[in-house]
């Protein structure tokens, strides 16, 4: 059984009252996080470059999937696959581990139990912190690593359909002056 101090979220399972503590479930959310990041940048990487696609040569996503793995090898599907494991690890350890402290702060003091709002509550504070701290600043870094290898981009500048250039560097500065 989990003490207050402990800070674990304690729930029932099967009569008894089960305690898992923020810091595993944070864990759990980070391995999870890397297997989601895994199965899905290929399907990222097909999606971004037919969002980037201004000239036509992809006539689809599985043309896409296909022209990508003849000209650049496999590996190219798993490009910007840094970025994207580390913004699903930490989005997912802080949303388990937050989720879990604030069911920890919500729950009743005198039975230890979790009523509907408690949860409701939980889980809104969690998935705002996740946006703030850890969605919004990942999002722009990852397109930014796969608008590195847009056809666009020469040398280390970046040419816009408005004609302006940036420095690869300027690209996140310009993105969050865009916010």
């Amino acid at each position: 059984m989990a003490s207050p101090a402990s800070g674990g979220v304690r729930a029932s399972v099967g009569g008894r009252k089960d305690s898992t503590p923020p810091y595993v479930r944070a864990i759990s959310g980070s391995f999870g996080g890397i297997v989601e990041a895994c199965c899905l940048q290929p399907i990222d990487v097909i999606k971004t470059r037919l969002q980037l696609d201004q000239s036509g040569a992809y006539r689809g996503i599985a043309n896409c999937g296909r022209t990508v793995v003849r000209t650049e090898g496999v590996r190219a599907l798993w490009k910007g696959l840094t970025p994207f494991a580390t913004h699903l690890t930490l989005k997912y350890a802080l949303r388990m581990g937050s989720n879990a402290l604030f069911q920890s702060a919500f729950k009743d003091s005198a039975t230890g139990d979790l009523s509907q709002r408690g949860r409701l509550m939980s889980g809104f504070g969690a998935g705002v912190l996740e946006a703030l701290v850890i969605v919004t600043p990942f999002e722009i870094w990852h397109h930014f690593d796969q608008l590195m290898y847009d056809p666009r981009v020469r040398g280390r500048r970046l040419i816009l359909p408005s004609n302006q250039v940036f420095s690869v560097f300027q690209v996140p500065l310009w993105c969050f002056d865009k916010l």
